[in-house]
């Protein structure tokens, strides 16, 4: 059912956007004094307004692979979605090769998830295995060859596999373990109340999530608050959960409610981070860099 709703969709929503990031000399603090019941965070790496997780850089990344439950968000009669992935690349790079899971909530409160797999710039693949809330699910990139891939995702709960390689020329620059707000071209679609993720056996080519040194990313909304937050890597080094707050992440946009079926994945998103203190700025000719908003500096970048 779902793999005819998303053939019929053009695969909608996964998602993906590149993100740069980068370590904070001090933490950015972010004051949630406008909705008292969003968290107060202190942390010393980086924000993003669409991706919240863990990343590691700093070497060649070959494998990176996960475990997480597909998560079960509420419905608030507006169209909302999330994506939860692991991927290779898109750290300051144009590439990135990910497999993961999607919900998208219709604004008739209809729940669809379903399995994806992307190689930017291209758009998204649906993964022909069933997948619906609450499903234990694992996925894996590994590098066979020279620009080879296999992409493997496995549902626990049902036993369906898949198992796929793609031709694809990666940085190898960067791996993530991610809960993303997805985009439909250039329009961030609003982070549905996703509740917790939780990731565990996440793992590269390097060794456990912990001996891969990774960085948290924290999602925030236009107003600082954040979206969601990571815990730390559990003691088994391998685990963590990511969890959703009750901060507003965009408005409901009525154009979505009326047509979700409009909402097809564009090979061109953008990632978005903040910095202290800024850095130089990035043209780009689809988005206002004129933004002079000390001390924080917003650099765009393609995927």
């Amino acid at each position: 059912m779902f793999l005819s709703f998303l053939s019929s969709w053009k695969a909608l929503l996964v998602g993906v956007s590149t993100l740069a990031i980068s370590a904070t000399p001090s933490p950015i603090i972010i004051n949630a004094a406008n909705n008292p019941n969003a968290p107060e965070i202190s942390i010393n790496t980086s924000t993003s307004r669409n991706w919240s997780g863990y990343a590691a850089t700093g070497n060649q990344f070959t494998n990176v692979s996960g475990t997480w439950t597909v998560p079960n968000p509420t419905v608030d009669n507006h169209t909302t979605a999330d994506a939860t992935w692991v991927g290779i690349g898109g750290i300051r790079t144009r590439d990135l090769i990910q497999v993961g899971t999607q919900n998208v909530v219709s604004s008739n409160n209809q729940i669809y998830s379903t399995a994806f797999y992307e190689t930017l710039p291209n758009v998204s693949q649906p993964i022909p295995v069933t997948v619906k809330s609450g499903d234990l699910v694992s996925a894996s990139l590994t590098q066979v060859g020279n620009g080879q891939w296999q992409i493997h995702f496995h549902n626990n709960s049902t036993g369906q596999d898949y198992l796929n390689t793609v031709n694809y020329n990666s940085s190898l620059a960067s791996a993530e373990w991610i809960e993303e707000a997805p985009s439909s071209g250039y329009t961030t679609l609003p982070l549905d109340n996703f509740g917790s993720v939780q990731f565990s056996n996440c793992s590269t080519n390097l060794g456990s999530l912990q001996q891969n040194n990774p960085q948290t990313i924290t999602m925030i909304n236009s107003a600082g608050q954040a979206l969601a937050t990571s815990t730390s890597v559990g003691s088994d080094g391998t685990s963590f959960s990511i969890n959703r707050s009750s901060a507003i992440s965009v408005s409901p946009n009525p154009e979505f409610d009326r047509n979700p079926q409009e909402f097809h994945r564009h090979a061109v998103s953008v990632g978005q981070y903040r910095e202290n203190p800024p850095t130089e700025r990035v043209e780009n000719q689809h988005l206002d860099v004129n933004d002079t908003r000390a001390p924080y500096t917003w650099r765009f970048f393609h995927r």
